[in-house]
This record gives C-alpha cells, sequence and structure tokens, in this order.
C-alpha cells in the first residue's frame, strides 16, 4: 500500500499528462499511472479544438460552432469558457519550457501533410505554422532519398488542388541523406540535424535545391525534441522560410509533445509509474478508495483523495468490448453500445455521406463534472473523473477535435481536485 496522495491519474497520453501537470501545477500530490505512452506519440502535436461539426460542416471559429453541438458533447458539458481558460493554460504551461503555440486570431489554422491534404487546427508550433502561406508565391517541397511515406510530387498534387494553396507554384527535390543509403525515417535525420553536420548538410541542401522558394516544405526533422533555435538558424543560414509537414504516425511532432510534458510532470514532482496496468478499483458507498496494478506480476494498492481516468477509448482498451457487449474495464461500468450490431461501424472508412462510426463514440455517460453516472443520471463515484477520449458523445478524429477536447476535459476535471 503506498501513501495516499492528493490525486491518482491513469492513463499516460495527453488528457492524463496534462490533467496530472495542472493539478500539480497547483501544488497538488500527483501520481500518474500508465502502461504506455497512449495515442499522443502517433498523433501530429497540434490542437485540434474542432475542425468540423458533426454535420460534416468545416468549422472556422471552434468556439462559436461549441453552441452547434450535442448537448452530451463534453464541449458542451464543461462550457465554451473552460474551453478557452484550458487552451490558456495548456500554453502557459508549455512556454514555460520556451515552446510557443501558436493561434490564428479567431480562426482554425491549417497544416500541411503529407498526403497532400490540409488539416484544420487550432494551435501549431512555428514550425508546422502555415499561416503564412497567403504571402507566399513559390513554394518547394523538399524530401530526402530512401524517405518512406514522403513523397513530394504526392503532396504537390494534392495541395495543388486547395483553394489555400490557389495560385501557388510548386518545385520539388530530394535530398541524399549521408547517414544511410536505406530505410530512413523521421527520427534518423532528426538525430542528424541535432549535430553540426546536419545542420551544415541541410542548409547546403536548401540552398542548391530550394534557393529560388519563398518557403521550403520539409518531413518533421527538425530535431527530436521541441528547438526553435533550430528552425530559426536554418531560416537565417538559408534565407528561406522553412516548415514542416505532418506525416504518416508514429511522428516526430508528437513524440516531441510527449517529451515535452513528461519533462514538465517531472519538473512539478509529479510521481510516474510506467508499465503499469490498472485493472480494478476499489469502491465504497460510491467513493472510490484506491486503485489496484499489476505490474511485472506484482499486484499493488494506490489510494488517492480522487482519481481521473484518461485511459482512451477502443484503440488503447479504455473501452473493451467483446461480442455484445462493451464495457469500461477498470469500474467495470457497461455501456449502451452493442459491437454486434450493423450500425457499429460504417462500411466505408471514410463514407461520402458524413457520418460518425458509432465504435468511435462510446464510453461512459458522465454528468456536469465529468464523473461517470448509472442509468438514472446518479454519480457512481464522486471522487472520480473521465476525460478526454475515454468520453461519449464525439467522434475525435471525425470532428478534428481530439486534443483540445483532451487538454479542456483535463483542465476542468483538475480544478475539482
Amino acid at each position: 500500500m503506498n501513501r495516499k496522495v492528493d490525486l491518482i491519474v491513469v492513463g499516460g497520453g495527453l488528457s492524463g499528462m496534462t490533467a496530472a501537470a495542472f493539478a500539480a501545477r497547483k501544488g497538488k500530490k500527483c501520481i500518474l499511472i500508465t502502461k504506455g505512452n497512449g495515442t499522443i506519440t502517433i498523433g501530429s502535436g497540434t490542437i485540434d479544438v474542432l475542425g468540423y461539426l458533426p454535420n460534416g460542416k468545416p468549422v472556422s471559429n471552434p468556439f462559436e460552432a461549441v453552441t452547434f453541438l450535442p448537448k452530451r458533447h463534453p464541449y458542451q458539458l464543461i462550457g465554451e469558457l473552460t474551453v478557452r481558460n484550458a487552451l490558456k493554460n495548456f500554453s502557459e504551461l508549455v512556454g514555460e519550457e520556451n515552446v510557443i503555440y501558436k493561434t490564428r486570431s479567431q480562426k482554425n489554422t491549417y497544416v500541411v501533410t503529407a498526403a497532400g491534404t490540409i488539416k484544420p487546427t487550432w494551435m501549431v508550433t512555428e514550425s508546422m505554422d502555415m499561416s503564412i502561406i497567403p504571402d507566399i508565391k513559390n513554394i518547394c517541397i523538399l524530401g530526402i532519398e530512401g524517405m518512406k511515406d514522403f513523397y513530394p510530387e504526392l503532396i504537390i498534387k494534392g495541395l495543388s488542388s486547395k483553394k489555400y494553396f490557389a495560385n501557388k507554384t510548386f518545385t520539388q527535390a530530394k535530398l541524399h541523406f549521408p547517414e544511410s543509403e536505406r530505410n530512413i525515417s523521421t527520427f534518423n535525420v532528426a538525430q542528424y540535424l541535432e549535430t553540426e553536420n546536419g545542420l551544415k548538410w541541410l542548409v547546403q541542401g536548401i540552398k542548391q535545391q530550394g534557393n529560388q522558394s519563398d518557403l521550403i516544405i520539409l518531413p518533421p526533422i527538425l530535431g527530436t525534441t521541441f528547438l526553435p533555435h533550430l528552425l530559426h538558424k536554418l531560416e537565417q543560414k538559408s534565407n528561406c522560410l522553412i516548415r514542416e509537414c505532418d506525416v504518416l504516425p508514429p511522428t516526430i511532432t508528437g513524440y516531441r509533445l510527449n517529451i515535452l510534458l513528461r519533462y514538465i510532470l517531472k519538473k512539478y514532482h509529479v510521481t510516474i509509474i510506467d508499465n503499469a496496468a490498472v485493472t480494478s478499483a476499489e469502491v465504497k458507498d460510491n467513493h472510490c478508495i484506491s486503485v489496484i496494478t499489476t505490474q511485472n506480476s506484482n499486484i499493488r494498492k494506490y489510494e488517492a483523495t480522487h482519481f481521473i481516468i484518461a485511459t482512451g477509448g477502443i484503440i488503447s482498451n479504455g473501452i473493451l468490448t467483446k461480442h455484445n457487449r462493451a464495457w469500461e474495464p477498470i469500474f467495470n461500468i457497461d455501456l449502451p453500445a452493442n459491437p454486434s450490431s450493423p450500425d457499429w461501424a460504417n462500411k466505408e472508412l471514410y463514407p461520402k455521406i458524413k457520418k460518425s462510426h458509432l465504435f468511435s463514440m462510446i464510453g461512459p455517460t458522465v454528468d456536469s463534472f465529468l464523473r461517470p453516472t448509472d442509468s438514472d443520471g446518479n454519480p457512481i463515484c464522486d471522487n472520480v473523473f473521465f476525460i478526454g477520449n475515454t468520453l461519449n458523445g464525439y467522434d475525435s478524429a471525425y470532428e478534428k477535435s481530439g486534443n483540445g477536447v483532451a487538454i479542456s476535459t483535463a483542465y476542468f476535471a483538475s480544478l475539482n481536485v
């Protein structure tokens, strides 16, 4: 048995880490229990608040669009003002480490993807900020020979058809990577660019291949951690604007955010218990007393005054399914969903008729404090809060709202600790 703390957070993804950081920043003694890194390392590292309404309509200002969301949507439960305050506090949190997330006034901005699409988002780091595009004429997509999942010709073909890139002139080129002949990953190149030789190599390549361009778009290779000085040094030496695009997972950009948040948690003295699975909880009189973990065949009990559950959805095993049952495993909460139903998923991954996949929207029903409730709306546990992708009522991938919901609900739950 460990000594009782103020808060135990279960789940090491974006929502779990930010919840622990927000609470610890207020002086609360916290433990974070995680069996992995969550989906943060396969994400883009951008903060998508709301890109599309459930009916598929694009969103310009996410905060104005909150009122059009269903009542059970997490943003509706916690309110627009809470979402704004959460993002402000997140900016301050990472800003303490000189990492700046930028916004585009009151409108969504866009990031370029390696598929040649543009993705709406709210907050981006400078290296991915595409708000400069309206003032740009000539763009060079600069790839690296042997790098998988980054093909300049595919990106140009896609971007050329987008209104946001109308009247732009595109060129493409590829650099030879001196450290390897094949199977080159963004991680390989990012590590190399953290050396003086790596920086010289890229500057020389840009001058040779893209010196007639106003903007160079690269794969995400500007360091394995957030290194804004590397971007500025590269732009200064090459005399050209440089930006990174989003690529298929796993991504350097998500990895950077994971490393940053782990550093912040340690700075605020959060105890991190890795590779531990929370299997159950001890509940008495609708009050959670402890959670039980298994780690390397060892069973342990951890007590706290409050608990935040940030274990994610089906992908992260925060929600389990079997035949005709779906449930949340820690508190054994049955969910009103039938995996055997023909409505469980659409036949098309990206259906022409805008419609979310049912399996991506299931989760425990919660009250206005994000506490799980029974079928009558009564809290199952008065000191347990569910956040992030564990919640029901929204499709994070479809709406482009995942990281926004993660941070906002994490902040809201931390206020109750």
